[in-house]
This record gives structure tokens, C-alpha cells and sequence, in this order.
């Protein structure tokens, strides 16, 4: 790699780390990224392979995959003009650019298969990190100390995540619950969901069983039910499209054998993990409360009461823009508004969250892009004779399976560096593909 690309790799590298080092508001990736925008501006204008105004024109007229982060960041740049909250919409705009320029960074560090086999090698040994300290905090309850469950949480700006006053189990049960660079518990276990495929599809056996494995025990941990939904369809995804027909027995019965493992482990788990167990064990229920149980008939105050009315206060707000949408941001307003969600003003659904802020004709345009990209990256994989860009497509098309799940466990996705990693890594793999 060249110096200019070790600095955007660094840049990939600082933001999967995200808030993991992070003071206050600053994370360790903005003075990189800072330092990358830079080297990205210069060679951009004033290099002698600077590229010229009529080519980034002829460039983003084309009709590519990474061309739609400018009709993005365009569209929430004119949403500007119908938001009631300009500041919240700004800041929403700061998180898309930042979102955006992870992608170009990776593009930028990853110029050739060479350099993107080495990128995904430091990445995996992060990921190998995150997980040994997720499942240490899991085990000992000591927390990372940029953790809201942390004792020193305080000296880095932030605040305690529980109430003191609360019972010694639920105590207990919080300080076990990993966190790891995400600092929340359904922001990690959806991290391990994105990076699970690339443990599944890894050609050396002991690495991919004991990956696995490790991620899995991480989210299990965690308890997040949107993810543990996620992961029931990514599984279904893997049996179906990815593997041949002679090993779906075998995978099949795999599958029985855990299930019957975890049957027999359950008194085990619920005597000395018994918050978690109840969280994991009501998922079902709780998906189909929140599809078909009208909020009135559940707890006002449980996050799946909460939850529906986040939605419907923000479709309400979606018909009175007449399908415009509310704008960046500006959901927060129509839940402070309505009053009924406790104080909670994230919209816990980043499908909704898009549809509602930028309204019905954007939320279009990005699932059929979400769609192509899962497309392109899945036939990728059938037909490419590289066995790098072969890996690297199943395991990225099987990510954004189960990510398109998963992402309604977390608060919102905007800010969420793994998924703009993600996208950044999937369109990287296509060019590769292209060029081959």
C-alpha cells in the first residue's frame, strides 16, 4: 500500500472501532478521517492525477451502486428546506457524510484484490478482539471502560447507562451484559451478525467453527431479540441459497443437534443467566406482539408498546408531509410531540425511520438499491472464478440478509460505522469483480 492508502485503511480501521475509543463526543476515527478528508481533497483537485469537473460529472451520471450516497446526502441536504429542526437535520447530515467517506475510504485503501484481502485481515483481527473482550466482559463483568456499564465510564464524559437503585440482579445481569466498542448491547450483537458470514464462509475449518461459535455465544449474550430474529433469517438465507443440495441434510441436522444441545442446557442457562434467559426465550412472542398485538393490549411501559408507537406516531407524521417526509432527524420532534413513548425518541427501526424522514419516494429508491446490491453480490458469488472475491461476495450478500433484520434492534442505523463498513466492503468486492 502506498502512505495515502494506509491512512484511508487507517480511517476503515478507527471506525469500526467507533466510540470503542472515543472521548466524550470524539471518536479516535474523526482526527483520522480529518486527516484522510486531506490527502482525499488534495489528490482529488490539486494532484497531478487530479480529475477534472467534466469527469466526476461523466462519473456520477453513470449508473452505479456507490453513485447513490450522492443522491443521498443530496436529497437530506434539501430536506433542509422542510425540517422543522434545521439543527437536528444538520447533524444528520454530519452523520450520512461520515457514513459516505468511510465508503470512499475504503474504496480509496482497497485498489486491488491484494489490498483488500490485507484491509479484511486487519479487520478480522479487530473483530477477533472485539469478541475476546465481549465475551471477557460477558463472563467476568468487567467492562471495557468506554462502556455505559462501566465504573469509570464518567472519566470519559459519558454517563452511567443503569439507575443504581436498581435490584442487585438486574445489576448483576447488566454488568454481564458485553458491550464491547459498540456501547450498546444491540449495537454489538448486531456487529457480530454482519461479521458472522465471514466466519461461515472462512476455507479454514477451525477458524470457522470457532468464530462462529464466539459470535454467536457474543449475541446470545447481549439478548437482543431484533437481532436473534435476524439471525433466524439469515440461517433460513444460508440453507436455501448458499448451500449445495447435498449438504443441506447435513447442515439440517447440525442444526437439530444445537437446537437439542440448548434444550438440554436451558435449567443451566436460566439458573445462572435467568434475565437474559427470559429476554432470548420471549422472542417469538415478542416479534409476534409487536406484528399483530395492538399496543393497548400490552404493557404501555415494555419496549414493545413503545416500539409500536414510535411507528405510528412516525407513519402519522409521514401522512401529514404528504409522503415528503419530516426530514433528517426530525423524527425526534414528532415523538416528543406525540408523548407517549417515554421519553424514547429514536425510532428503533431504520427501515421506518428512512420512510418517515425522507420520505415514501426515497424510501423506494433505497430498498431497490439495498436490493440490487444483495443481487449483484449474490451472483457474484455463483459465477466469479476468484476464490477471494467468491468469499468475499457470499459473506457480504449474507451480511446484508441479515442485517436488513437486524438493524430494528438498535436505536438508529445512521450513525452505525459497521453498516457503512458493510456497504462500503460490498461495493469494493463488486468493482474487484468487475475488473477480473
Amino acid at each position: 500500500m502506498k502512505r495515502n492508502q494506509k491512512i484511508a485503511a487507517l480511517t476503515v480501521y478507527s471506525a469500526f472501532i467507533g466510540l470503542g475509543i472515543s472521548y466524550g463526543p470524539v471518536y479516535l476515527f474523526h482526527p483520522i478521517a480529518l486527516l484522510f478528508a486531506f490527502v482525499f481533497v488534495y489528490e482529488m483537485f490539486f494532484s497531478s492525477s487530479a480529475v477534472s469537473l467534466v469527469q466526476i460529472v461523466k462519473g456520477l451520471s453513470k449508473p452505479k451502486l456507490q453513485n447513490f450516497f450522492v443522491i443521498m446526502w443530496v436529497w437530506y441536504a434539501l430536506a433542509l428546506f422542510w425540517s422543522v429542526d434545521i439543527s437536528l437535520a444538520l447533524y444528520h447530515l454530519f452523520y450520512i457524510s461520515n457514513g459516505i467517506f468511510i465508503v470512499i475510504a475504503m474504496q480509496y485503501a482497497m485498489k486491488s484484490q491484494g489490498d483488500q484481502k490485507q484491509v479484511v485481515r486487519v479487520l478480522g483481527i479487530l473483530v477477533f478482539v472485539e469478541i475476546v473482550l465481549s465475551l471477557f466482559e460477558g463472563f467476568s463483568g468487567i467492562q471495557w471502560p468506554i462502556s455505559p456499564y462501566s465504573e469509570y465510564i464518567e472519566f470519559f464524559q459519558r454517563k452511567t447507562g443503569y439507575a443504581p437503585e436498581l435490584s442487585d440482579d438486574i445489576v448483576n445481569a447488566i454488568r454481564h451484559t458485553p458491550t464491547g466498542f459498540r456501547w450498546n448491547p444491540n449495537n454489538l450483537a448486531l456487529t457480530m451478525l454482519i461479521v458472522l458470514p465471514f466466519f461461515v464462509f472462512y476455507r479454514r475449518i477451525a477458524i470457522r467453527i470457532a468464530g462462529s461459535l464466539a459470535a454467536l455465544a457474543v449475541i446470545f449474550m447481549t439478548g437482543s431479540r431484533g437481532v436473534l430474529i435476524g439471525l433466524f433469517f439469515m440461517a433460513i438465507a444460508f440453507v436455501f441459497l448458499y448451500l449445495k443440495r447435498k449438504h443441506v441434510l447435513l447442515v439440517l441436522a447440525g442444526i437439530v443437534v444445537s437446537l437439542l444441545m440448548v434444550w438440554f442446557s436451558l435449567p443451566t442457562l436460566q439458573k445462572n443467566y435467568s434475565v437474559k434467559y427470559v429476554e432470548v426465550t420471549n422472542t417469538a412472542d415478542a416479534f409476534n406482539k409487536y406484528l399483530f398485538t395492538d399496543h393497548e393490549l400490552v404493557n404501555d411501559t415494555s419496549s414493545i408498546a413503545i416500539r409500536q408507537n414510535l411507528a405510528k406516531n412516525g407513519i402519522e407524521a409521514l401522512k401529514e408531509s404528504y409522503g415528503l417526509g419530516v426530514g433528517g432527524g426530525n423524527s425526534q420532534i414528532v415523538q416528543k410531540d406525540a408523548g407517549n413513548t417515554h421519553g424514547i425518541l429514536s425510532m428503533h427501526n431504520f427501515w421506518i425511520e428512512i420512510l418517515v424522514e425522507a420520505g415514501l419516494l426515497f424510501f423506494v429508491a433505497w430498498c431497490i438499491w439495498y436490493f440490487l446490491l444483495f443481487r449483484r453480490l449474490y451472483f457474484i458469488s455463483k459465477k466469479s472464478h476468484s476464490v477471494n472475491i467468491q468469499y468475499h461476495a457470499k459473506a457480504g450478500s449474507l451480511s446484508l440478509i441479515g442485517f436488513s433484520v437486524g438493524m430494528i434492534s438498535i436505536s438508529s442505523a445512521i450513525y452505525f460505522f459497521p453498516m457503512w463498513i458493510l456497504f462500503g466492503f460490498a461495493i469494493v468486492t463488486i468493482q474487484g469483480a468487475e475488473k477480473v
